[in-house]
């Protein structure tokens, strides 16, 4: 069964308060839309059908993807194969989906960097990391070779929409390890801060952040140790 929303609204004919809340939502977004002449009901289907490719190499199916939406097990078969399939009309083209229906599609939480090798999955964060690389001070080249160019002039190949999920992996795994470390070249930096293009420190996981001041010398463990030894030896000198 499906969660209480707009979906289950439309598709099981819930009329409960929290249904027709979200009811009210959806008609009152749309009303609004339309009044400022940006009301779009329909948009190209091509991403949704990537984004359905991408959640099949996870190894979901039909009936698996049409429950996270909250849409009909058709609907993931029509957007897949491209055709509206209807025995009393006859299969028609589909070029086109609900704008709610890629949305609910595009909602379904997945991480594509779990995808088999050779899977095809969408590159913006791929390309997004390796834009960080860069306004940390690191240049194609050397992101070419890390990456496993041979090349005497390595440079970045990957497709700007779809790559390798091995691809991605490399990516990311180069991201992690450079780290916080920047790299030596201030052109690579200029680019990337002319283009405004992601920080490093976006792409790695959280580090704790000291709370003394930066004109506050931290003593390690190592210094207070000694410091501990240095008192006893001073007290024994002056017990004897």
């Amino acid at each position: 069964m499906r969660d209480h929303g707009y979906a289950r609204y439309r598709l099981d004919g819930c009329r409960c308060y929290t249904c027709s809340w979200a009811r009210a939502q959806y008609d009152d977004r749309r009303n609004m839309l339309i009044l400022s002449g940006n009301w779009q009901p329909f948009v190209p289907i091509e991403e949704t059908q990537h984004r359905i490719a991408d959640l099949k190499a996870l190894g979901l199916g039909d009936r698996s993807i049409a429950r996270l939406a909250g849409l009909q097990r058709k609907t993931i078969r029509d957007i897949t194969d491209g055709i509206r399939h209807d025995g009393t009309r006859g299969n028609r083209p589909l070029t086109k989906i609900r704008a709610e229906t890629a949305a609910a599609i595009a909602a379904i939480a997945f991480d594509p960097l779990l995808a088999p090798g050779e899977t095809r999955i969408d590159a913006t964060l791929t390309w997004d990391r390796i834009h960080a690389l860069i306004r940390a001070g690191y240049t194609r080249t050397w992101i070419a070779r890390e990456l496993g160019s041979t090349s005497k002039t390595p440079a970045l190949q990957l497709d700007e929409q779809r790559i390798s999920a091995n691809n991605a992996r490399a990516v990311r795994d180069l991201v992690l390890r450079v780290g916080i470390k920047p790299g030596p070249s201030a052109r690579a930096r200029r680019e990337g801060e002319a283009n405004d293009w992601p920080l490093i420190d976006d792409f790695l996981p959280a580090r704790n952040v000291s709370t003394a001041p930066r004109n506050r010398h931290v003593v390690s463990a190592a210094e207070i140790l000694a410091r501990v030894e240095a008192a006893g030896e001073h007290l024994e000198e002056e017990s004897a």
